[in-house]
């Protein structure tokens, strides 16, 4: 009697062991399709890299606060003596020689130090709005994770999640363990 109890509870525990195991393999298994067959995250491969763009872009990434962010990191006077550096370059080289270098120089950098915060700040703030727009982040990470290799995708899942994984196996297996040991104990004291 209490042979066949443990006999059967061993039964479970290993075809639970073995269910679960064949059910994580089958998450990343077959990378092609074979008959009816193909790994889950393969088949739905193209699925997950759109659905996880549009939630890195609608939920995690603000780009107008990364906007925010990197001017706020900028400085900005060194920036706006960049800018008209530049300006003068240019216009030095597209107005005819007989305006002055200097007069040109002089009339960009205080135009940049009397209007410059402002411009900057309207430009900020402008790409900050077209952002919103853009589907630019979500298209980026689809496509980059629509390039990443299978067997590369699997080894992430498997560097994250192997504990994880792990106890999903060797749970089927105590489920499979104690399911038989409740039916031997039904099949000895009930039946």
């Amino acid at each position: 009697m209490m042979r066949t109890i443990i006999l059967m509870a061993l039964i479970g525990g290993l075809i639970g062991y073995i269910t679960n195991a064949v059910a994580v393999y089958l998450l990343f298994r077959p990378y092609q399709k074979i008959g009816p067959f193909q790994g889950l995250i393969p088949k739905r491969k193209a699925e997950l890299a759109k659905s996880l763009g549009q939630t890195i872009e609608n939920e995690l990434i603000d780009l107008s606060g990364i906007i925010s962010g990197v001017v706020s990191e900028l400085d900005l006077q060194k920036v706006k003596q960049q800018v008209a550096d530049k300006i003068s370059r240019a216009l030095r080289e597209e107005l005819p020689a007989l305006v002055p270098p200097g007069l040109i120089d002089s009339l960009v950098h205080k135009y940049i130090d009397r209007r410059g915060d402002e411009l900057f700040l309207e430009l900020i703030h402008s790409l900050s709005e077209n952002t919103t727009n853009l589907q630019v982040v979500s298209r980026h990470v689809e496509q980059k994770v629509l390039e990443l290799d299978l067997e590369r995708v699997e080894q992430l899942v498997y560097e994250v999640a192997r504990t994880e994984l792990r106890f999903i196996i060797w749970l089927g297996g105590l489920l499979g363990f104690v399911i038989g040991l409740i039916q031997g104990l039904l099949v000895i004291y009930v039946l």
